[in-house]
């Protein structure tokens, strides 16, 4: 039973090991799309509001296309915890039909008083390590799903930081050129100005995603975290039924 359990932990470590969210700059849509903006001949005052409708679309397109990919990976987390905790009662299931099994066998050798006395210990002390097996194998997995949504969602709430700092930045860029051809700048001057403050706001979310934590690291150590406490639970138990083995044995052979 216990290989069993260690089997099924290890499947779900490697399902989960594809839900490790990725996050390039790429993935927002304006990394070449906004520069490009930039170069829209001498004329730039006149195309301004073009070139700001065009930051805008762009914007809200990677905006929604983030939003997706993110609601996707949690629709997928709460999927595969959704699968394994059936599974989880599927094997369970099959285990207490095995341990059943066991019982009605034990019951037919037991043929005194003291050997039955002894089987109903025996029962008594199994379905106990059982009970607190599960438990903590429960709990190790509860507190394994609730740490993994936690890292999804601090490293997306990152993520959407970054882009909102990117969007800030880039509608300012706009801001201050309609602004300045307003008031008469020479539109060569006001296009330097705005492509060089683009470039910077591209490079500081750059900076900003190169900050944002790995979630895969973070998913690993969880993964060994939970891996130790039902390892634990595990060890708990093969010594609890050991130990009411060889006490039912003691009975049996006495007898």
């Amino acid at each position: 039973m216990a290989t069993k359990i260690f089997k099924w932990i290890s499947g779900l470590t490697i399902a989960l090991s594809i839900l490790t969210p990725t996050f390039a700059f790429a993935a927002l849509g304006i990394n070449a799309d906004v520069k490009a903006n930039v170069n829209v001949g001498a004329n730039f005052c006149t195309n301004l509001s073009s070139v700001s409708s065009g930051i805008t679309a762009r914007l809200t397109m990677a905006q929604g296309s983030l939003d997706s990919r993110q609601q996707q990976r949690n629709t997928n987390v709460a999927d595969r915890e959704s699968k394994r905790a059936q599974a989880l009662v599927d094997l369970r299931a099959k285990q207490d039909a095995e341990r059943a099994a066991i019982y009605a066998k034990l019951d037919a050798k037991a043929t005194t008083t003291a050997e039955s006395q002894a089987l109903v210990q025996f029962k008594v002390s199994m379905d106990a390590a059982l009970t607190v097996r599960r438990a903590a194998v429960d709990a190790a997995m509860a507190t394994y799903w609730a740490s993994l949504k936690n890292v999804l969602s601090s490293r997306q709430t990152a993520v959407q930081t970054a882009r909102q700092n990117l969007t800030a930045s880039l509608n300012a860029a706009v801001t201050t050129a309609q602004a300045s051809c307003s008031d008469g700048t020479a539109p060569a001057t006001v296009r330097a100005t705005f492509a060089a403050s683009v470039k910077a706001a591209v490079a500081q979310f750059a900076t900003d995603r190169r900050a944002i934590d790995k979630a895969g690291p973070q998913i690993k150590a969880l993964a060994q975290t939970r891996n130790a406490a039902v390892k634990a639970a595990m060890d708990a138990f093969h010594s609890a039924a050991e130990s009411a083995r060889v006490e039912l044995k003691a009975a049996f052979s006495a007898s």
